[in-house]
């Protein structure tokens, strides 16, 4: 956890590629063990428009928070104007871990960690790895499965640290992931 992941070009091209990422994740679920636990919905005490604009005069925000939250009205909230703020956060948290390929345990102003040394509590990867998820199976938009899959190869690179809840729940966006890229191979001639 104390190093970033990094990303090279792999010798694998095409087919290879993605069979050596299923075994990778094969042999990854083979050592998490047997259970599956899906993502849990929580209570939340902020809305996805409070949040941006504690992120717009400054305020600290705890990524729990904001994560439960993005992850609660993902899922909840028919209203337009609550999912469009809900992928304005989604995609600071986006950009943020695509940069950094940390998460940190609070954002202040301007979206920057409040403290850089806080970014070791394995749950919240977790809990982004349950947001990013969902974000793609209701998008379909390639940039939410391709921050999904770094976010799970981070689980997967410190999988011995994780609590037993922690990998069950990594065993089913291991799943959810390996599902994703099928019906992606898939839909351009690859079977997988």
């Amino acid at each position: 956890m104390i190093e970033r992941n990094t990303y090279f070009y792999t010798p694998y091209r095409g087919i290879e590629f993605l069979e050596a990422w299923k075994s990778d994740r094969d042999r990854v679920t083979s050592l998490l063990g047997d259970s599956i636990l899906e993502p849990p919905t929580v209570e939340v005490r902020a809305t996805p428009k409070e949040l941006l604009d504690k992120i717009s005069v400054g305020e600290t925000i705890e990524t729990r928070l904001l994560l439960d939250t993005l992850y609660k009205y993902m899922i909840e909230s028919n209203e337009e104007q609550s999912q469009v703020e809900n992928i304005l956060l989604i995609d600071k948290m986006v950009k943020k871990f695509e940069v950094n390929k940390r998460i940190h345990d609070a954002y202040n102003g301007g979206f920057k960690a409040a403290d850089r040394e806080a970014y070791k509590t394995l749950d919240l990867y977790v809990r982004a790895a349950d947001v990013f998820e969902l974000t793609y199976s209701f998008s379909g938009m390639l940039p939410y499965l391709n921050v999904l899959l770094k976010c799970i190869d981070t689980l997967c690179a410190v999988n011995a640290e994780l609590n037993a809840v922690q990998k069950a729940r990594l065993v089913w966006h291991i799943h959810r992931e390996k599902s994703h890229i099928i019906k992606l191979a898939n839909s351009v001639g690859i079977d997988l």
